[in-house]
Formats: C-alpha cells, structure tokens, sequence
C-alpha cells in the first residue's frame, strides 16, 4: 500500500477531533462548570445530565483519539526518531 491511499481519512479524523469533539468539549465543561446557569429540564427531560453524558463521551473518544496517535506515533520508528531516547529512559530498553 502507498502512503498517500489514507491521507484523506487520517485528515478527516483529525478534523473531526479538533474541530468538533474538541468544541463540543470545551463548550460542555463551561456549562458542567457553572451550573446555576445551565437549564435542567426541558418538557420533562433532564437536559443537564444529557449535558453531562455529551460530555463523558467526548472525553472518551478524544482519549481513545490520543492513545492511538500514540501508539502510532510510537511504533512508527522512521518518523518518531526523536521519541526512541525518552521510551529507553522510561522503559529502561
């Protein structure tokens, strides 16, 4: 396979990442943090815990996100040179 067949969808994750989980995130933790201000219930429905689980699950997929750019990142050895002196400090390699 060439390197260039995944481009577009490593681009695209990216995207999805930075530009929306990322906002969506940030825009949840202001209204987790004030939450005099958030509104609770809309007809019934407890709008600050759909709020709180939005949240939860963008975290998540961010940490996923990161662990796996990581991994890559760590397994890569041509592009990570620079990374190879710190994993043989801190795994004693």
């Amino acid at each position: 396979m060439q390197e260039h067949e995944f481009k577009h969808l490593v681009m695209a994750r990216y995207m999805i990442a930075m530009f929306l989980l990322f906002p969506i995130l940030m825009i949840t933790g202001v209204i987790l943090m004030f939450p005099e201000y958030a509104i609770k219930t809309v007809s019934g429905v407890n709008v600050y815990f759909s709020i709180l689980m939005i949240h939860i699950i963008c975290a998540i997929l961010l940490i996923v996100f990161l662990i796996i750019h990581l991994y890559i990142v760590m397994i890569n050895k041509k592009k990570a040179k620079w990374i190879h002196p710190f994993l043989k400090i801190w795994f004693k390699m």
